[in-house]
This record gives C-alpha cells, sequence and structure tokens, in this order.
C-alpha cells in the first residue's frame, strides 16, 4: 500500500461485512461518509496499511466539526453538539 492508499472495513454486529481496499482519499471519504451517522455499522479505516485510531480517522476524513466523546459507564460515545443559531 502506498501512503495515499486507503481500506475501510465495514462491521456490523461484530461481523465483518465488505473490506474496500486501494482507495484513493475522495473515495474513501464518500463511503466512509456514507456509513458514520448509520448507528448499525461500525467502521475501521487504514491508511497506508495502519488502522487509524477513532479521533485520526474522523480528522482525516475531514469529519472533525462538531464532534466529541463522552465516555459512560466504560464506553466511549460520540455526540454531536447541538446547533448554534
Amino acid at each position: 500500500m502506498t501512503e495515499e492508499c486507503y481500506a475501510i472495513w465495514l462491521y456490523q454486529d461484530g461481523y465483518r461485512l465488505y473490506i474496500w481496499d486501494g482507495l484513493s482519499r475522495e473515495d474513501a471519504k464518500r463511503i466512509y461518509r456514507m456509513y458514520f451517522n448509520d448507528s448499525d455499522y461500525g467502521m475501521q479505516l487504514y491508511r497506508a496499511g495502519e488502522r487509524l485510531k477513532c479521533r485520526d480517522a474522523w480528522n482525516e476524513m475531514g469529519i472533525n466539526s462538531g464532534i466529541r466523546l463522552r465516555r459512560m459507564r466504560d464506553r466511549v460515545y460520540r455526540v454531536k453538539e447541538a446547533e448554534r443559531v
């Protein structure tokens, strides 16, 4: 894999459903954003064969605005902030 080569692994209920490999950055962004807000799916993002942590993946895909993490009972949840008027 080269530096600009991405892979996305899609999961549902702990089972791997699909793997996209050899993606360009634009294709990876499109797929990642398509499944990001769907709570039924989980994703792992790889860049050049290295798995990115959650926050790094969000920054890489440009999804870092207005998102913060909250820890509740040993679990981490993503929470979107309310839109400001």
